[in-house]
């Protein structure tokens, strides 16, 4: 049995009375939308021409031989304007209903396509798909590879920094302890040697004051 054949009986019915529904609402929805942009298109050209002509819109003449002229003639333009819009609404109208068949072939000759071609058209279109994704997942890992190998030299670099940052550490530490070593040492002799030169000046200086402490005794008794 063909699954691809035409409805017939109520659903051929039903579907002809949608199918003439949707066009004539389409009609309608632009006959209307012509007509309304005619009449604004008119109502603002007479207002226009009023006020152009210095008439007072709220005291307008009754008669239409009391309207200036030059307004007549603006009047009728915005009719003609307006009948002209109508007319390109009817006409509009006429080309969608007469593109109604060519409209109702066209969806018969994609409802005859073969089931068995489109599957297999949707399956091709999946397959390129997936093979798309698989060469970009496959593009995202080898980028992946190369972000871990360049995290892993700088963590890389980073100890190294890290070690000779203790290593420079550790040498700063004995060039303090040597110059603290060495300093004290200094001090130390240093010290040493004032306090002997001080014992030296000290004896110094009696042998001298002995000496002529007794001088001076002699020479003062003689």
């Amino acid at each position: 049995m063909d699954d691809n054949k035409t409805p017939t009986g109520p659903e051929n019915d039903q579907s002809k009375l949608s199918r003439i529904l949707v066009v004539a609402v389409r009609v309608i929805n632009k006959f209307l939308s012509l007509a309304i942009m005619a009449l604004v298109g008119s109502i603002i050209v007479m207002t226009l021409a009023i006020y152009a002509a210095g008439l007072d819109p709220e005291n307008m003449p009754e008669n239409l031989s009391d309207y200036p002229e030059n307004l007549r003639y603006v009047g009728y333009v915005g009719v003609a304007g307006m009948l002209a819009l109508l007319f390109g609404a009817l006409i509009n109208s006429l080309i969608i209903i007469a593109s109604l068949p060519l409209n109702r072939r066209e969806a018969r000759r994609q409802a005859t396509v073969d089931p068995q071609k489109q599957m297999e058209a949707r399956i091709a279109r999946l397959k390129s798909a997936l093979e798309d994704s698989a060469n970009l997942i496959e593009e995202l890992r080898h980028e992946l590879v190369i972000q871990d190998d360049v995290l892993r030299k700088i963590q890389a670099d980073a100890d190294q920094a890290k070690k000779i940052a203790e290593l420079d550490q550790q040498q700063a530490g004995a060039v303090r302890d040597l110059v603290a070593h060495v300093t004290e040492q200094v001090q130390s002799r240093y010290a040493r040697r004032s306090k002997r030169e001080q014992m030296t000046y000290f004896f110094i200086g009696l042998g001298i004051s002995i000496p002529l402490g007794l001088l001076v005794n002699f020479l003062s008794r003689s």
